[in-house]
């Protein structure tokens, strides 16, 4: 009877073990499929969420931080959402420490028609294929347009291999450094050739043998300008501002000094 409830007793204790085992293999699969901390930080030496090729959904209400350095993503990043600092248009702009550098050539734009960057500030060389918009000077503004003092917000010299213009390249009157007319006399007094800078008309009247009054609808007074003949036989020139001040005589004389009808080129600079 002993020795029966002997094996009876040993027999229960083996079974006792193997439904314990169980209940502990049941426990880590559990604790396998839900990952609960210990304590306020759990240290994981590795973790892969999802599976491979075909995904997974990581869900993180707060921050991710390498104590060490900067965080690292070895691979592709891929952003569904937007990308802002602190909040979205806020006083935290993003800040970006290397080169932007698109992976495609002459494929991917840098903001759109509707939603546009504000202002670009640059220290280097812009170097673009073409301009567009308002503001932009180019060869066909210069050849159909106008270009103003405001156009141009600089010092410096405009050095140009050539100027097309279809009107009048202005400078004002009172400024030295361009011609403010020119004009062409034959010997009866008609101006077969003249540019003035303000677009205006001028006339000449014949006032007796080799004298021409010259007359402008501007003041030539307080400019300066100079009569050369056009002809080789009447070669001494001389002229004076008269009252009022937008007149101009000429007179032509031989080489005696004799008055003598002749045509002549006259210079208001």
């Amino acid at each position: 009877m002993t020795k029966l409830s002997q094996i009876l007793g040993v027999s229960i204790l083996s079974l006792g073990l193997v439904l314990g085992l169980g209940v502990l293999v049941a426990s880590a699969a559990t604790m396998a499929d839900q990952l609960q901390p210990a304590g306020e930080t759990t240290n994981i030496e590795s973790l892969r969420v999802g599976v491979k090729d075909q995904g997974g959904v990581t869900f993180f209400n707060g921050s991710i931080v390498n104590e060490g350095g900067a965080v690292t993503v070895a691979d592709d990043l891929r952003v569904d959402g937007e990308i802002y600092r602190t909040e979205k248009g806020g006083n935290n702009p993003l800040k970006i420490s290397d080169s932007v550098i698109p992976t495609e050539t002459a494929t991917n734009d840098f903001g759109s028609s509707d939603n546009r960057w504000k202002n670009g500030y640059f220290t280097g060389t812009l170097v673009v294929g073409s301009l567009g918009g308002t503001g932009i000077v180019s060869s066909a503004n210069i050849l159909d347009g106008t270009i103003t003092g405001s156009d141009i917000s600089s010092s410096a010299d405009l050095s140009v291999g050539s100027i097309t213009a279809t009107g009048d390249i202005h400078q004002s009157r009172t400024s030295d450094g361009a011609v403010k007319a020119l004009l062409y006399v034959d010997d009866d007094c008609n101006i077969l050739r003249q540019w003035t800078f303000d677009g205006s008309t001028a006339t000449c009247t014949d006032n007796g043998t080799g004298q021409y009054d010259i007359d402008f609808d501007f003041d030539v007074a307080d400019r300066f300008w100079q009569a050369t003949s056009a002809s080789s036989s009447y070669s001494i020139i001389s002229s004076f501002s008269m009252s009022p001040g937008d007149f101009l005589r000429v007179y032509v004389r031989d080489n005696n000094y004799q008055l003598h009808d002749g045509r002549f080129v006259l210079t208001v600079y």
